[in-house]
């Protein structure tokens, strides 16, 4: 149960920026690229941003630092 709950985690975080605009065909900063290059315990093979890439037609990615000083990545 404990990596399901990861899991829901993980992708919960990438699309809290559902809504945040940005510019296709961006350059991504190290935050993004380190989620985007990163993969689920479920499917070792495949990295998160190939998979998000295929399964949403006009995603964006972005980080942003947090009012807390955390960094956030989204996926919208």
């Amino acid at each position: 149960m404990k990596s399901r709950a990861t899991i829901f985690g993980i992708i919960f975080l990438l699309l809290i920026g559902i809504f945040i605009a940005g510019c296709a065909g961006e350059k991504y900063d190290k935050n993004v690229l380190l989620v985007r290059n990163g993969t689920l315990k479920m499917n070792p093979n495949v990295p998160i941003g190939k998979a998000f890439d295929q399964f949403f037609a006009n995603g964006k990615w972005q980080s942003f630092i947090s009012t807390e000083n955390k960094t956030f990545v989204e996926f919208g």
